[in-house]
């Protein structure tokens, strides 16, 4: 008898844990069905505003994707700024900034923390936005040969080469036997114009 009942009991909390957990699931399935992926445009205001409340003169380096690409639109970008005015020349003209990195989420939450960088180049301009750049690559024969393979998104980025602002984007898979694959583009971030491109097709 006792162990008939001790046997119902682990099956009462076995058919406990299957539910709870199938509660769970569908709970956060609907809860990430809220959260729309966007462009790097859609929330630069947005990023901004956070950046001058927390220095007043941010000025604007680098945007990232900080996770999975969906044709240019992410559900998570990372904004890069920097304080001139916090400038420290170090090591015979070695400048370094106090700058933050502002993490938007499409479903409207943020971080931002500080850090400290150098060989920093602002991004002065910038008119192609992020969904604009992944059709560009699109366009591309060696990108799209490559993309046959299903890679992975490794890098979207958006940054200043110290002469114009562009957009690199990089692709990677493992081809076996510890021998990854990569793809990469830079496209000008305001002409359009493919400026590299490699793949190992």
């Amino acid at each position: 008898m006792e162990g008939s009942k001790t046997k119902y009991i682990l099956v009462a909390l076995v058919v406990i844990v299957i539910v709870t957990a199938s509660i769970g699931f569908y709970l956060i399935k609907d809860g990430a069905s809220d959260i729309q992926p966007v462009s790097a445009l859609d929330k630069i205001d947005f990023a901004n505003q956070i950046a001058t409340d927390w220095k007043s003169d941010s000025i604007l380096y680098a945007v990232c994707m900080q996770e999975q690409n969906n044709n240019g639109e992410i559900t998570a970008w990372r904004y890069e700024y920097y304080s001139p005015s916090t400038a420290n020349i170090v090591n015979n003209n070695h400048t370094i900034y106090t700058c933050g990195k502002v993490y938007l989420f499409s479903n409207g939450t943020h971080i931002i923390k500080s850090f400290n960088s150098s060989n920093i180049y602002p991004i002065d301009n910038w008119t192609i936005d992020s969904d604009d750049a992944y059709d560009i690559a699109m366009e591309n024969s060696e990108i799209t040969s490559f993309l046959h393979h299903e890679p992975c998104p490794f890098l979207f980025q958006l940054s200043n080469d110290s002469v114009r602002s562009i957009w690199q984007i990089e692709w990677c898979y493992d081809a076996g036997f510890d021998d990854p694959k990569w793809a990469e583009i830079h496209i000008d971030a305001n002409t359009g114009e493919v400026l590299y491109v490699e793949a190992d097709n």
